[in-house]
């Protein structure tokens, strides 16, 4: 039997459709990941089982078909930290994440190098170009503030981890007791752990700040600073605290682009432009 979980028509890396595989016989299922781009199955695919092969903190996958540009990984269970996080929780699965976070940068391949800001301006740029912001004034600004901001770590060395590029909470399933697998690997350049750290606590914030905004009609920082707590206290003398805070500065861009240009959601992009522009 085959149950449709999701179809993404807008999804950032291209169109795809997401469908569950039960076994008649009670055997373990299957997630399929169908795309429309061409070759997209493949390289997904190709990412995950090279990443599935450096650490068990990521999901195998089963098979590819690339005629039918699809691929299939093992059904994990319908439990993730998404679906596990209530109110008060945001502090104990982020220790949770973090700790899984940390033992996938031991297992996969890493190295000292100098810190370039350059690529991480140009994905700004890049950001402002989808959503038509590049050539106002206020994209200019927001890109002179990130640029700024990067240019501090310039040229330092440290160490640059592989980077899994979606660290969030829909996409680490719990399979047992505080044991969680990733999924939905998207390979990157290699960056600093703060990386990966930031999109996670840059997805905690809007998540907060989206639930305290249908309730009370404003941002609620409170949760946003437990979690960035648990996330350097997790992390410790992995983690730069100051390079932390300006990634997830720098995520702030692009989502106050989307904003934008959806133009929906105006008490969040009212919290995000203040992040963005005035910081908190």
């Amino acid at each position: 039997m085959l149950d449709w979980i999701a179809h993404r028509p807008d999804h950032a890396r291209g169109a795809r459709s997401i469908l569950r595989a039960v076994p008649a016989d009670g055997a373990q299922g299957m997630v399929i990941k169908v795309y429309e781009k061409p070759g997209a199955a493949r390289l997904r695919h190709g990412h995950l089982q090279w990443l599935s092969a450096q650490t068990p903190k990521v999901v195998r996958p089963l098979f590819l078909a690339e005629d039918d540009n699809l691929f299939a990984m093992p059904d994990l269970g319908p439990l993730t930290l998404k679906q596990a996080l209530r109110p008060g929780t945001e502090a104990k699965f982020t220790r949770q994440a973090m700790h899984w976070l940390q033992a996938f940068c031991e297992d996969t391949p890493s190295q000292i190098v100098r810190f370039d800001p350059a690529p991480l301006v140009s994905d700004a740029a890049d950001a402002l170009q989808a959503s038509a912001l590049f050539e106002t004034a206020e994209g200019q600004r927001a890109l002179a503030m990130i640029e700024e901001a990067f240019s501090r770590f310039e040229g330092r060395p440290m160490r640059h981890c592989t980077s899994f590029g979606d660290v969030k909470p829909e996409n680490l399933c719990i399979t047992g007791k505080d044991r969680l697998i990733a999924i939905d690997y998207v390979q990157g350049r290699p960056q600093p752990i703060a990386r990966d750290a930031a999109f996670f606590l840059h997805w905690m914030r809007m998540h907060s700040w989206r639930r305290s905004l249908r309730h009370t009609g404003w941002p609620d920082p409170d949760a946003e600073a437990q979690v960035r707590s648990a996330i350097v206290q997790s992390l410790g003398a992995t983690l730069d605290p100051a390079l932390l805070d300006t990634y997830t500065r720098a995520f702030l861009l692009p989502t106050w682009a989307t904003l934008r240009r959806k133009a929906r959601e105006p008490r969040l992009l009212e919290a995000v432009e203040t992040a963005l522009f005035v910081g908190n």
